[in-house]
């Protein structure tokens, strides 16, 4: 069974747990073959997609280029999961070459997985604690989730979703710890699945740009 086909059967089951009048927003593989050769595999973790509308998936968004027209999130992103992706490169070469680099994002997009610690929308401002109670509620579906698609780092976009994480790892009874970098960025070793679970601020926050990049970009490749 393919890694989509397996995400499909947990999201048919994740949905009998939310009321049938809620949205509910699944989260696929834009390209499984583009995921199986990446490296590193990247996980990029949200706190809860800001829509009101129903009968959409995550990766339909990402494959209809819709993030392009985001002005806060997704700019950031494309950034930071290009440097991710392609060595590490300044800030500086990133802004030179972001025209480009924004043209071409679904290619590199292809071979990340975009997902929500909350699988039901908000709204522009996520409130924390409903997010971290979805996480204790549905931990053990949080959980397989990664494990079906076996990042080798999530990338939690905000405190609340790194927490979401710990919580839900905790409560499943899984072997982590947590550890640190030289230049302080707190990760999770998560043993079973030789994965890094990294704490990050959430992209739209209003951090220097070129600071919060530069700081990704060192601390990540220690990781490894």
């Amino acid at each position: 069974m393919s890694r989509q086909e397996q995400l499909d059967q947990m999201f048919a089951k994740w949905r009998t747990r939310v009321p049938t009048d809620v949205h509910f927003i699944e989260e696929g593989l834009v390209d499984e073959a583009t995921w199986e050769v990446a490296h590193p595999r990247v996980m990029v973790l949200l706190k809860e997609a800001n829509s009101a509308d129903d009968g959409w998936k995550y990766q339909d968004f990402i494959m209809d280029r819709g993030y392009l027209k985001e002005r806060a999130t997704w700019p950031t992103l494309v950034k930071w999961v290009y440097g991710l992706l392609n060595r590490y490169p300044t800030f500086a070469e990133v802004e030179r070459n972001w025209t480009a680099i924004r043209e071409q994002s679904l290619d590199f997009f292809k071979g990340v997985y975009f997902a929500n610690v909350k699988k039901i929308p908000g709204g522009a401002s996520a409130n924390d604690q409903t997010v971290l109670d979805f996480a204790n509620k549905h931990a053990d579906l949080l959980v397989r989730q990664v494990e079906i698609v076996e990042p080798k780092l999530v990338l939690c976009c905000g405190n609340v979703v790194y927490e979401s994480m710990r919580s839900a790892l905790k409560k499943q009874g899984e072997d982590f710890e947590e550890r640190s970098t030289d230049g302080g960025r707190r990760f999770l070793w998560w043993h079973r699945l030789s994965c890094r679970v990294v704490r990050d601020h959430h992209p739209g926050a209003s951090y220097p740009r070129e600071m919060s990049y530069t700081y990704l970009m060192n601390e990540v490749p220690k990781l490894f």
